[in-house]
């Protein structure tokens, strides 16, 4: 593994060449400034791809993967740490301008992305930095988490992620950790990413982390349901979910963002969830329609509800049915 300041961990995608092209990116771009860890789904099959020999090293994924990482960080002795997505390409100077903002104490350092749009791709970013969470979920969620490079010291010292949220981790632990620690704000453009439909993140975690990351406000907000988490979270899950706020400020089109947040959500949220691709509504009436908010809403807290807490739910739930309803 080479030597550096800055610790890339990667999460490897089980689908072949989607892991390479980020690892390569970062092997180009932060020579002798980053350390390379590609954390893959199981054991390593196959050859090692060209010119990682030395310079990445390859483990297999923990269920315990919050303690994994931690562990590294510590390990590492690196001082920063970075968790980039397959969809993210870093810039030229990036891992220079992070180096550069080294000095006597810990801060993490945060920058904008380019996202592309089909045409000219916008700056989308934080400027200044601001922990307030109705900016950081949802449709005003403005920083990807390849783009935030973590102090590694106060990582370890805060216990590092929560692995009960293992696609929204960077997001919770800036709303938990991040306020406790100085944070630089860089104007520069750090990465290249995607934002179908949330910046940096895979198409196929979207769902999960819609809801992921409505907890995770909820639980910032230390309030069941604040006007903002109640906002995210039918964005997140209703039928026709909104245009996220920054989608006005790359330009995208009236409709082009909306359907494919429509479409992609209400698949990949029944996805996560374990249900069936059609709608209950579409085996009633033998065509499918569409879930009502409700329904998709209490989909979702079964989704994070144990079992036994959602049985003892029903039974009460009948019960007071049971005693509210009219003699016959």
């Amino acid at each position: 593994m080479s030597r550096g300041e800055i610790l890339a961990i990667i999460q490897g995608s089980p689908i072949a060449g989607r892991t390479a092209g980020i690892v390569t990116n970062v092997l180009s771009r932060a020579v002798g400034l980053a350390k390379v860890l590609v954390v893959t789904p199981g054991p390593w099959r196959g050859p090692v791809p060209e010119g990682w020999e030395g310079s990445v090293a390859l483990v297999p994924r923990e269920d315990r993967w919050a303690d994994q990482i931690l562990k590294v960080a510590r390990e590492s002795g690196c001082r920063w740490l970075v968790a980039p997505s397959y969809m993210d390409r870093y810039l030229p100077g990036v891992f220079e301008t992070v180096e550069a903002t080294g000095g006597a104490s810990d801060h993490a350092v945060i920058g904008p992305c380019l996202v592309k749009t089909g045409a000219a791709p916008a700056k989308v970013g934080p400027d200044p930095f601001t922990f307030d969470f109705f900016r950081l979920m949802f449709g005003q969620n403005y920083i990807a988490p390849g783009a935030v490079f973590l102090s590694a010291a106060q990582f370890v010292a805060n216990g590092g992620f929560d692995r009960r949220f293992p696609t929204a981790a960077v997001l919770e632990y800036l709303l938990r950790c991040g306020a406790g620690g100085s944070v630089l704000s860089v104007s520069k453009p750090f990465l290249e990413t995607d934002a179908l439909p949330f910046l940096g993140i895979p198409p196929e975690y979207a769902g999960r982390y819609a809801i992921e990351a409505a907890l995770v406000a909820q639980e910032a907000s230390c309030i069941p349901f604040t006007p903002g988490t109640a906002a995210g979270v039918a964005a997140a899950l209703r039928d026709a979910i909104r245009h996220p706020d920054h989608a006005f400020a790359f330009g995208a089109g009236s409709g082009d963002l909306g359907y494919h947040w429509r479409d992609l959500g209400h698949r990949m949220i029944r996805e996560d969830l374990g249900l069936p691709s059609a709608t209950p509504l579409a085996a009633i009436k033998e065509k499918e329609s569409a879930p009502t908010r409700w329904q998709l809403f209490k989909w979702a807290v079964r989704g994070r509800t144990p079992r036994p807490v959602w049985n003892a739910l029903k039974r009460t739930k009948r019960a007071y049915q049971g005693f509210t309803a009219p003699l016959p």
